[in-house]
């Protein structure tokens, strides 16, 4: 059974600080991305839902 390796104490509140300040607007979206994927948490979607009409008809 292989574990998932959970973010440090401290990787924990970066990640929450930078989450407090992208909310707040003081950091910018960028910055948010690039603190999020170097701490080991989520990277925030970019992606928009595909709506069933989006889709090719036969797929």
């Amino acid at each position: 059974m292989k574990t998932t390796k959970r973010p440090s104490r401290l990787a924990a509140a970066i990640l929450e600080m930078a989450d407090d300040q992208n909310s707040l607007g003081i950091m910018a979206d960028e910055a948010f991305k690039k603190v999020t994927v170097r701490h080991g948490g989520k990277p925030p979607m970019t992606a928009e839902p595909i709506s069933p009409e989006g889709t090719p008809k036969g797929a």
